[in-house]
């Protein structure tokens, strides 16, 4: 939010037209920001503008453009060499988390939160309200993954 603040400053929100959003986006572009960046702005100023409509603040919104994000996919990815080159200078502690980490593409979050009792039948349940999409995810327990074991928290030790 502070870039939108830095911007529009004092600005009330019936100013906020489309043209001044739309000058803000070509301001953000002239500066050299991407795209995404210009997007997860004025996506913060959408859901502002929702907020408010909701409460009943404002009885419109003006429409916010959203750029093309074609071309911003990651590329680059980390090769088991390039892992293990990490992984060698990590403290002891994070090797087996950031390893089932780098063989399950699963984030730090999801990883965390996960419970013996997500372990069953050679998989690995990941319940919905820890995944990125908010959908359940499984993961069989084969292969380094197995041979790993898994980083789960001992939810009777932890009590």
């Amino acid at each position: 939010m502070k870039p939108l603040r830095d911007y529009f400053g004092t600005w009330r929100a019936v100013e906020l037209t489309t043209a001044a959003i739309t000058n803000y986006i070509e301001s953000l572009r002239a500066e050299g920001y991407s795209n995404a960046t210009a997007n997860r702005r004025t996506q913060l100023l959408g859901q502002a503008f929702k907020v408010a409509m909701r409460n009943k603040q404002i009885s419109q919104q003006p429409f916010i453009p959203r750029l093309s994000e074609i071309g911003n996919e990651r590329q680059g990815f980390f090769e088991t060499a390039d892992f293990e080159a990490v992984a060698g200078k990590l403290p002891e502690y994070l090797r087996d988390f950031c390893r089932f980490g780098f063989l399950t593409g699963w984030r730090k979050g999801s990883i965390e939160s996960l419970r013996w009792a997500d372990v069953g039948d050679d998989v690995i349940f990941l319940r919905a309200e820890n995944s990125k999409t908010r959908k359940a995810e499984t993961m069989p327990l084969e292969g380094d993954l197995a041979l790993l074991g898994c980083p789960m928290v001992d939810e009777e030790a932890a009590s």
